[in-house]
């Protein structure tokens, strides 16, 4: 029984590690000021790159939350949520990089806010972040890259 045991486990939490978002390569986020002059809304913008080749890994989410940070303090002013905007996989031009099992998936998240001037009107300005773990395993400049997080601001 002890050993059935032993089995179910290391079966369990070996199915575990693969949940783990580690196809993650790099990304993106910016904030553009849309509409008139005087207007207060802007379009936020996530862009991620996954490593569609590693099929284990699950998917992009379907939706992401950021928090806007007021930079003097660090208060947290308001949070968000982000949809995919667009989908495509990137071109590999230069052939030395085109290797056939290379797959590179772009995924783009966006979302429209207007933020009040009576709220946001620190003159030390503010700052979006939006964090996610982890990396992808085939990162070389870190210890441990799967278990590393990445924090976009």
């Amino acid at each position: 029984m002890n050993r059935i045991l032993k089995i179910f486990l290391f079966i369990f939490l070996g199915t575990l590690t693969k949940l783990n978002a580690n196809h993650i390569v790099g990304g993106e986020i910016e904030m553009i000021h849309i509409g008139e002059e005087n207007s207060f809304t802007y379009r936020v913008k996530l862009i991620q790159y996954f490593d569609c080749a590693q099929t284990a890994n699950p998917g992009p989410d379907d939706l992401i939350s950021y928090t806007i940070f007021r930079k003097s303090d660090g208060q947290a002013m308001r949070n968000g949520t982000m949809f995919i905007t667009n989908q495509e996989f990137v071109p590999y031009t230069n052939p030395d990089c085109a290797l056939g099992f290379l797959c590179t998936l772009k995924v783009e998240y966006s979302h429209e806010i207007t933020l009040d001037p009576n709220e946001f009107n620190d003159p030390a300005g503010y700052v979006i972040v939006w964090e996610r773990c982890c990396r992808n395993w085939s990162t070389k400049n870190l210890v441990n890259p799967g278990w590393n997080g990445m924090t976009y601001t």
